[in-house]
């Protein structure tokens, strides 16, 4: 058998330990490669979602200024433009809705609405605005046990003055549940909305009161709903039809006219008022406020 000196099995061992850390270092290179690679990719991925969120988001505020300045058909184009970019963009499905319903196009907004499943939304005042909106909507469409059940799960989630009124409405239509739409109208005061809402707020209680057989409960909201807003012309007119019903044959003509005054082109009030001088054609009008 061949010998070999010790310093010949030295040479070997340090060559093979050479070997073995140029063998680890390039397995660690090739490791580190790999890691960078798919590093490169992760934050390309993210890259392209963050961009298209980016540009969802700008669509999406594009179309909100859009909607602020009445543009509201090319409103409706940017929040498609960012609903195709992030499907699940319920914001974006809400403001779209609006705006069909301001244009009364309400298949469409019902449509859009939906498309988000409001009731699945983890964010509840999101979720309470569009069922409200689908409610107003079921309104428009003269579908009111709709609109009950929608103003009913918009509440549930987050009360608002807007939904009570919605509500209140939907049984003021349908003359039934008079106490509860009171209540309702009172609930929404509660909330201490904006003074905007309160003239519509007592005019629909005014309204409960007048189907009820109230007058005097009717006349009084009514005045009130005027008192927030002088030229609000339901209020006149209901107000005529209260009056009438009273006998009081001259502020009902006060009443009739004033809505005339504030829109000569109401039907319903110049027809009231043609009947009452026909009827009593001695009696002047007399102004309500």
């Amino acid at each position: 058998m061949r010998r070999y000196s010790p310093e010949v099995f030295i040479l070997v061992e340090e060559k093979r330990k050479l070997g073995d850390e140029e063998f680890y270092r390039r397995k660690w290179r090739k490791k580190a490669l790999q890691i960078s690679i798919i590093a490169i990719v992760i934050l390309g991925i993210a890259s392209f979602f963050l961009v298209k969120s980016l540009n969802a988001s700008r669509a999406y505020k594009i179309g909100v200024q859009l909607m602020e300045e009445e543009q509201y058909e090319d409103a409706i184009s940017s929040f498609d433009k960012a609903l195709e970019i992030r499907p699940n963009f319920p914001e974006a499905s809400a403001k779209k809705g609006q705006v069909l319903l301001v244009l009364q196009r309400y298949d469409e907004a019902q449509e859009a609405l939906l498309v988000a499943n409001p009731e699945k939304l983890n964010n509840k005042k999101l979720a309470s605005d569009m069922l409200n909106l689908l409610g107003i909507v079921s309104l428009r469409q003269q579908e009111y046990s709709a609109a009950v059940d929608e103003f009913e799960k918009a509440i549930a989630l987050q009360p608002s003055a807007s939904s009570y009124l919605g509500l209140a409405e939907a049984l003021v239509k349908q003359e039934k549940d008079l106490d509860k739409a009171i209540e309702y109208v009172d609930d929404a005061i509660e909330l201490r909305p904006d003074p905007s809402l309160y003239t519509r707020l007592y005019n629909m209680k005014g309204q409960a009161y007048l189907i009820s057989g109230n007058n005097e409960s009717a006349n009084e909201a009514f005045l009130e709903s005027l008192s927030y807003n002088d030229n609000y012309i339901m209020s006149y007119y209901f107000l005529g039809i209260s009056y009438e019903q009273t006998g009081n044959i001259a502020k009902a003509k006060g009443a009739f006219s004033k809505a005339i005054e504030l829109n000569p082109d109401y039907d319903e009030a110049f027809d009231a008022l043609k009947a009452l001088d026909v009827a009593y054609p001695d009696v002047l009008p007399e102004a309500v406020r």
